[in-house]
């Protein structure tokens, strides 16, 4: 117990890993529009964190599901349907989508469960995903960090790409930022994802107890996690 009081009295930044000791694991979640350069961030992250990290995201799962369900497939209404008007393309979630997300959500919290951290790669453009990850995460330490270059830039890469849906970065721009609080913002456009993993990594070892996510459960208290097979509020954090 005294080397515990120590540690706390000498780092400040201690109290962090007991935390994540005590949950087994934590979160550093990078959120940003298309082609912010998440993705990047997160393997330069990956290679310099020295404890087991897995890279989890939409991309993660997306990925799995059939492409009738994708963009203008033919069931696209059921999953991740893309919509183009006059340059701005957004995205509109059928019910498959919905219940995707939901168990890719869930199947990270049992990463958690079983030691392993995460770095969540998402693009919250929707806040029914971010008050679903603010259930699924409510035990566990996150740094919730925005990703956010301008938008000049982050179309100049969705062009220079060649893979990327035109006007997809600039569509979810705004949700994906707006009425949102962050532990830290990160300029892709003015770091490389070698600075900026070694920004994020500072940031966490100076930084104890992020606050961001406590913020927005706040915000959303009203919502009802019971219904979510959750039986803790997240205001009892």
């Amino acid at each position: 117990m005294i080397w515990i009081i120590i540690a706390f009295i000498c780092f400040p930044q201690f109290s962090c890993y007991l935390k994540a000791e005590e949950n087994k694991a934590f979160v550093i979640f990078l959120n940003g529009t298309s082609s912010a350069g998440k993705s990047s961030i997160a393997i330069k992250l990956l290679e310099q964190l020295h404890d087991p990290f897995l890279r989890v995201g939409v991309d993660w799962y997306i990925d799995c599901l059939n492409p009738k369900f994708l963009m203008d497939g033919e069931n696209a209404d059921q999953g991740y349907k893309f919509i183009s008007v006059k340059g701005l393309t957004t995205v509109k979630k059928g019910s498959l989508a919905r219940r995707l997300d939901d168990a890719a959500h869930n199947a990270m919290k049992i990463f958690l469960q079983s030691g392993f951290n995460l770095i969540v790669d998402e693009v919250l453009f929707d806040d029914k995903d971010l008050k679903n990850y603010l259930s699924v995460f409510q035990e566990y330490c996150v740094y919730f960090i925005f990703i956010k270059p301008p938008i000049e830039v982050a179309e100049h890469r969705e062009i220079e790409r060649g893979d990327r849906v035109l006007g997809l970065a600039r569509g979810l721009y705004d949700e994906v930022y707006s009425n949102k609080i962050c532990d830290l913002e990160i300029d892709s456009a003015k770091l490389t994802p070698e600075e900026s993993a070694k920004v994020i990594i500072d940031f966490i070892k100076s930084n104890a107890n992020p606050t961001a996510f406590k913020s927005h459960q706040k915000k959303f208290a009203s919502f009802d996690v019971v219904k979510n097979g959750f039986n803790k509020n997240p205001m009892e954090l």
